[in-house]
């Protein structure tokens, strides 16, 4: 018989709502201030091989994955509770994902970065804030319900796993080999081990761009942004002007178009 899934806290309702309300702010305040956003990220990787936002979302990942391993193995969290609340997969999720992400480049952030920014005041992502929410009810209401969609959550078909099941989790399908507690360890510590890798590969390349170490002589220097999306790479006049202040504050912040070496300078 199925292990049915054990909450991990039994706590009253207020509890709850005061741990996210807590985590929520924390997690804010270190978002704005390390201007963590996957689409600045991907932005500055792609275009200028700065790669120090994305580091810290690598290592975000890897520690995520670690914990979760040992917390299974170590029988703290059921290994039934690590796939039953979960959303499913399929082509459908393939298809939201690729969408999602043409989604966030026209929308110039992800929904951390598009909630940051708007809490500093830029008009531009409560547009689209207000566009995501439309959108979400327009989706889920005539073509999400009018086209059954919600089947392929619920039942295996072809390329489609439904919500909750087994067999969306890795350690559950080693399990035939080991027990699902040494493959949630196994598992963990590999995607730790291999996303920590690609982590420290992006950083020692930053550090090479920074330091000049593939060009001598030619060291990193930073321009402070000409505009709060000047990491967009168009026009962004309309916006607000970055402080310079800020910027030398925090350089970790500055954009894909300001970032250059000396001999890129204009």
């Amino acid at each position: 018989m199925a292990q049915a899934p054990v909450p991990l806290f039994q706590v009253q309702p207020w509890v709850t709502a005061l741990f996210y309300a807590v985590v929520g702010l924390l997690f804010g305040i270190l978002a704005e201030r390390t201007t963590y956003c996957i689409v600045v990220a991907t932005h500055q990787v792609m275009g200028v091989k700065y790669s120090r936002i994305y580091e810290m979302i690598l290592v975000g990942f890897a520690v995520s994955a670690l914990l979760d391993g040992l917390l299974v193995a170590s029988g703290a969290v059921p290994a039934v509770d690590a796939y039953k609340f979960f959303m499913g997969v399929g082509w459908w999720a393939l298809v939201g994902s690729f969408i999602f992400g043409f989604g966030m480049m026209l929308g110039q952030g992800c929904m951390v970065g598009m909630l940051w920014k708007s809490g500093q005041g830029y008009i531009v992502n409560w547009f689209e804030i207000i566009g995501m929410m439309v959108g979400t009810v327009i989706f889920a209401f005539p073509i999400f319900n009018g086209l059954n969609l919600g089947w392929w959550w619920s039942h295996y078909a072809t390329l489609n796993v439904p919500n909750g099941s087994p067999l969306d989790y890795i350690p559950y399908l080693l399990s035939r080999f080991m027990s699902i507690r040494v493959a949630a360890a196994l598992v963990g510590v590999l995607f730790f081990a291999g996303i920590m890798a690609a982590a420290l590969y992006f950083r020692r390349e930053r550090l090479k761009w920074e330091t000049g170490k593939g060009a001598p002589g030619r060291r990193l220097t930073s321009t402070a942004p000409s505009s709060a999306c000047s990491w967009w790479p168009r026009s962004c006049s309309w916006r607000a002007e970055a402080s310079t202040t800020s910027a030398s504050r925090r350089p970790w912040a500055c954009s894909q178009s300001t970032l250059r070496r000396p001999s890129e300078a204009s």
